[in-house]
């Protein structure tokens, strides 16, 4: 059913063509259901790296990292309020996507996914420099419709020198309805753990996650 409306214009009225012609339309059930429906975990694939090879006959091979030793740890501390529980450093394997454990009723979840490796070398790809990894760790307040990100990178020159970039690290914040604000700190680092007490296990997903110093 066409509506008509009455325009003022200068001194007059003007008759015309309402741009809604009658109620709109419902969304259909199926289109509802779609926006309602709960986002699944972002999934990650690990790929293996590969032996880097010279473009320059003569030129060995470089073999890239061992991923079993590429073992890196991730320790969530929560520092205000103090938590009771020693926080423990949680591994994170190079190939698989692990959620980290936090703390009861945090708001938060977080995953560190697998861990990336590329070769570096020079333009001609004829001299090799050094291996890239890569790992970070994603948190998110709202079951990962949007998510906070950081990264941790080492490089690992042929003779198996190793230069690690600053600790990666987040500071999360939240709280319950008359609670006070809980404030937590993700830490993750590349070399191996130092004491066995402060380590504890992380939950591995399936088909696939600055602030005070316990090492």
């Amino acid at each position: 059913m066409k509506k008509y409306v009455l325009t003022k214009l200068g001194g007059g009225l003007l008759l015309g063509l309402s741009a809604c012609s009658g109620p709109q339309p419902k969304a259909a059930p199926a289109q509802a259901a779609l926006h309602s429906a709960p986002l699944a975990l972002p999934t990650f694939t690990f790929q293996a790296p590969e032996v880097w090879r010279s473009r320059r006959e003569g030129e060995a091979p470089v073999e890239p990292p061992d991923m079993e030793r590429e073992t890196w740890r991730v320790m969530v501390n929560q520092v205000e309020p103090l938590q009771r529980e020693t926080p423990k450093w949680q591994s994170v394997r190079a190939s698989e996507t692990v959620e980290l454990a936090m703390p009861k009723d945090s708001s938060f979840r977080c995953i560190a996914p697998p861990l990336e490796v590329h070769s570096e070398a020079n333009m001609m790809a004829t001299k090799f420099k050094a291996w890239v990894m890569t790992r970070s760790f994603l948190c998110s307040s709202d079951q990962f419709k949007s998510w906070t990100e950081t990264q941790l990178q080492v490089t690992q020159a042929a003779d198996g020198t190793r230069t690690s970039g600053p600790e990666a690290g987040l500071l999360l914040r939240d709280r319950g309805a008359g609670e006070p604000v809980r404030k937590v700190f993700v830490l993750m680092r590349s070399e191996p753990y130092k004491r066995e007490a402060t380590y504890g296990p992380p939950q591995i997903l399936a088909e696939v996650p600055k602030g005070l110093d316990f090492d």
